[in-house]
């Protein structure tokens, strides 16, 4: 296979061991997930971003990935900003991916603000968040939450919610 190390997600299964092998010498880490608890547990290779965590980097792949499918560019953001953003119908619109972890290190005030930053940069603002008891971490924070078992209904939701506009 040839390996394109722009690619952000990988199925394990569908890789030889030597694959295995320079996807891992290139920052790509393994991460075992069930995209809900009617699913069996799959292996992804995810390429991980600086300071950023195999699940956290899963999830932003993976949305990539779905948006990627129903003909939506996303952008990735690297830097500061919001995980993913698009332009939609004229809109920017932004997706934070969470896994609760920063809330070791952040101050709710802190989070309150990055949020509040968001919408007033974006017109919408979507957090996606590993499982639903995460997700009740946030609700302060972001009303538009989606779980890792909503994602992929709520992009085939959102797409055709917002082209009769």
């Amino acid at each position: 296979m040839i390996l394109d190390l722009k690619k952000g997600l990988y199925l394990r299964s569908e890789l030889s061991e030597q694959d295995v092998g320079n996807l891992v010498a290139n920052g790509y880490g393994l991460y075992e997930t069930r995209i809900s608890t009617k699913h069996p547990k799959i292996e992804y290779l995810v390429k991980v971003r600086p300071n950023e965590s195999e699940e956290h980097a899963f999830l932003c792949w993976w949305t990539e990935s779905l948006l990627v499918k129903r003909g939506i560019r996303p952008k990735l953001v690297a830097a500061r900003g919001p995980d993913l953003e698009i332009k939609w119908k004229g809109k920017l619109i932004c997706f934070e991916v969470e896994t609760g972890k920063r809330f070791r290190y952040m101050k709710r005030t802190e989070m309150a603000a990055r949020f509040s930053e968001r919408g007033r940069q974006y017109a919408e603002v979507y957090l996606i968040v590993p499982s639903e008891r995460i997700g009740r971490t946030y609700r302060d924070f972001c009303s538009n939450i989606i779980t890792k078992a909503e994602l992929e209904h709520f992009i085939d939701s959102f797409i055709s919610s917002h082209t009769t506009l």
